[in-house]
């Protein structure tokens, strides 16, 4: 890992032996997982005063361009928490004993939110190869460019590589002086120190580390000379001689493992250069913009939020908080509910960790959530399965390898001590009766259509073509795969059924199936977490009685999925049990949740006279049932949903679907995060609905088509035009102003722009696609 500070290096870069080939770096995990960077009794710190190198064996740094930088951080593939102060430094060469002392004093170990960044984040990047990302530092008055790559050989996945160059913004001054902390440190068993020679002066040259891993065998870690073009201090002060700015200074020093995350040449640039243009093909071939967004400037656009999307990938490992108590108040049976969870919450009796556990995943924003989630993970495999099936498969794999033997994954996995420390403690227990939105299915929905609708790769000369495409090309291997993970969908399904199903036979409900209907535990007044949509109004006061439609939608569309897999699979049986679940579940939505007068579909309660009755609140709950792909081109109910969503006084906005109805009395109050901003997620699968119905015979075909052409202009659009206002892509959008608000370089499920973007022109193209998932 690298940290970078306050004077001296234009540019620096590391290589090491050892990387996977389809490993990505995402996350400090990874780098210390298959790169050596972890704990071990002494860890070698290195504060270099110039730059350095050009050429590498099985590691190296690599400097190119003029004044470097005067601190910032980013991890290569993502950012860690602050660590702690460096230790001191050798007592002749203390920064403040150097000729620019005030340049000492400025260290950003990471980057972090509304802190004066005009932006950051990956241009280009491909989980293989590698890639480029930049960070645009105000504040500091510098832009770091950080190109990291990956280069096969060996037995252990082969070397990579990292580029760090930095570039004086317009109002930087004229003497801008940097240096660079690069920490070195083992996990677990195995050794890493360094080889040359000491000299109380600093190191002279190249700087070279050796270890040991049970991982990696033997490895190596170079810290080269740059090119001439990179300037030290020049030697006028009279301290020169005996404290010189040009060599390298190492430090030795133990660190608790539990809190090791706190620490923070030509063959090179063949293989940046290799890796950019294979990318730059790649895109073009497979997420390409589509008309009207087939302008250059879209063009990149859509790569860096592509490249931030899988850039964002990382490598998880540590204990979980868990309370499985299994508290009979969890139930929420009674009136009331609610108070008697939060006091068997206070008991926490059986609240412990448990692990370790490991998670392959992409993760929301990497400075604000570096963790997996598990509704969100569905969301952005959506674009990645697109463009390497192959990986997206392993991180779905690794998602149902969490499960336990009930069939309970925890809705978000904070993994080790690291993880814990970005999320407040109150939110870090997790809860074996909580659910979260089952996203995962979408993917295995995608990868049987592709499936049942091959392509070959047309002018395909990517070499790594047969690996990301490996299930694809040969079918065999992709029943393979579901055979292999079916038994944990199977659990995972009938977890669902059996810890959120609703109540109908106590109540006056008279439905087509007395047994499919659905209710979210770990529900509060305000807030329903699991359901994803937190605060989006639902009946109050809560009820035991309550059946939720987006609840029942989504297991409508993981049952069909289920019900798809079991067909490629051959399994017979199945097949015909989920069928008839799956015709219950969609029969009970109209039976369950439309209300003929309102004409929409509606959350249900019990009132004070015992009888059900529906709560409608006009939003993203209301279209549920059409969101998920459960109503046929001739549903009757189709036309109200459309007035709904094309209604400026409802859900219409220029920037996109409102989460709330304007009209609703709870629009904009409260937190306010479900009540009014547009989300891209939702969206997408309003843009992905209207796309499928107007492929389909029917008396909304045409109309489908215009709603579909509007929206998926006005979202584009917007998120473009904040991006270049801002810099960044954010987690929800003013449906007002249009401007991106909460949480800044949310380029996890906002991401999804790619796929409406390479989806066709409807006003243009008249043919059917592929598969638009």
């Amino acid at each position: 890992m690298a940290l970078l500070s306050a004077r001296g290096i234009p540019m620096l870069a590391a290589i090491g032996t050892g990387r996977r080939p389809d490993s990505p770096i995402g996350t400090h995990q990874t780098l210390k997982r298959d790169a050596a960077m972890g704990t071990l009794p002494t860890e070698p710190l290195l504060r270099r005063a110039a730059a350095h190198t050009e050429k590498l064996d099985h590691g190296a740094a690599v400097g190119e361009g003029g004044q470097f930088y005067r601190g910032a951080e980013e991890y290569v593939g993502g950012p860690l928490p602050p660590p702690p102060p460096p230790p001191p430094l050798p007592q002749d060469s203390k920064p403040e004993e150097s000729q620019n002392t005030e340049a000492a004093v400025d260290f950003r170990h990471t980057c972090e939110q509304h802190e004066g960044m005009a932006g950051y984040g990956w241009d280009e990047y491909d989980v293989r190869l590698g890639g480029r990302q930049t960070i645009h530092d105000a504040g500091n008055n510098v832009d770091i460019t950080t190109e990291f790559v990956k280069i096969p050989g060996g037995a252990h996945g082969g070397s990579w590589g990292v580029r760090v160059k930095g570039t004086p913004r317009e109002d930087a001054p004229e003497h801008l002086v940097t240096s660079v902390i690069f920490y070195a440190a083992m996990e677990g068993l195995g050794s890493l120190q360094v080889s040359n020679e000491a000299d109380d002066l600093g190191i002279e040259g190249t700087v070279r580390m050796g270890g040991s891993s049970n991982e990696l065998g033997d490895f190596t870690v170079e810290v080269m000379e740059g090119p001439e073009t990179n300037r030290h201090p020049p030697r006028s002060h009279k301290s020169s001689a005996s404290k010189p700015l040009d060599r390298t200074i190492v430090s030795s020093l133990q660190v608790e493992e539990a809190n090791i995350w706190q620490a923070k040449a030509e063959v090179i640039s063949g293989a940046i250069e290799s890796a950019t243009k294979s990318f730059s093909e790649r895109f073009s071939r497979v997420l390409a913009p589509k008309a009207p967004f087939d302008k250059q400037k879209y063009q990149a656009f859509a790569r860096s939020m592509f490249s931030n999307l899988i850039g964002g990938i990382g490598y998880f490992y540590g204990d979980a908080i868990v309370d499985r108590s299994y508290a009979p108040e969890y139930e929420e049976e009674n009136e009331g509910f609610w108070d008697e969870t939060a006091e068997a919450r206070q008991r926490q009796g059986a609240v412990k960790l448990e692990g370790p556990a490991e998670l392959y995943t992409s993760i929301p924003s990497r400075p604000f959530f570096p963790r997996g989630f598990l509704w969100d993970e569905g969301f952005h495999l959506i674009p990645i399965a697109d463009w390497d099936m192959d990986l997206t498969l392993d991180i779905v794999r690794s998602w149902f390898n969490l499960i336990d033997d009930d069939g309970w994954i925890g809705r978000e996995q904070i993994l080790g001590q690291e993880a814990r420390s970005k999320v407040p403690s109150e939110f870090q227990v997790q809860y074996p009766h909580y659910a979260n939105p089952p996203t995962l299915f979408l993917i295995f929905d995608s990868l049987i259509d592709k499936l049942q609708k091959p392509s070959s790769p047309k002018g395909s000369a990517d070499p790594l073509e047969s690996i990301r495409s490996a299930h694809l090309q040969n079918p065999e291997n992709a029943k393979e795969y579901l055979r292999n993970l079916y038994p944990l969908l199977r659990r995972h399904y009938f977890w669902f059924r059996k810890t959120q199903w609703g109540d109908i036979k106590s109540y006056d409900r008279d439905p087509f199936s007395t047994k499919e209907a659905y209710r979210w535990r770990g529900r509060t007044p305000a807030h329903i977490l699991t359901s994803g949509l937190d605060d989006y109004p639902r009946p109050q006061p809560p009820h035991p009685g309550e059946l939720h439609t987006d609840l029942i939608s989504w297991m409508g569309m993981m049952t069909r999925s289920m019900r798809r897999i079991a067909e490629i699979i051959d399994e017979t049986d199945d097949v015909k049990e989920y069928q008839g679940y799956e015709t219950a579940i969609i029969r009970n939505i109209d039976d369950l949740h439309w209300d003929e007068k309102v004409q929409t579909y509606c959350d249900a309660t019990i009132d004070d006279y015992e009888e059900s009755i529906h709560v409608c609140h006009k939003g993203y709950i209301s279209i549920f049932p059409f969101l998920t792909g459960l109503l046929p081109a001739d549903s009757p109910r189709l036309g109200a949903i459309l007035d709904l969503i094309s209604d400026p006084d409802e859900m219409w906005s220029p920037y996109g679907l409102r989460s709330l109805s304007l009209s609703n009395p709870n629009y904009g109050t409260g937190e306010n995060y479900w009540r009014s901003p547009v989300w891209i997620n939702i969206n997408y699968l309003a843009v992905k609905a209207l796309f499928d119905l107007s492929q389909s015979t029917g008396p909304h075909q045409q109309r489908a088509s215009k709603l579909h052409t509007d929206l998926r202009r006005n979202l584009v659009e917007n998120v473009f035009r904040e991006w270049e206002r801002t810099g960044f892509a954010w987690e929800q959008y003013n449906p007002e102003t249009g401007e991106g608000q909460r949480t800044q370089h949310f380029t996890g499920w906002t991401s999804l722009v790619v796929k409406i973007m390479a989806m066709p022109d409807l006003q243009r193209d008249d043919g059917r696609v592929r598969d638009e998932l």
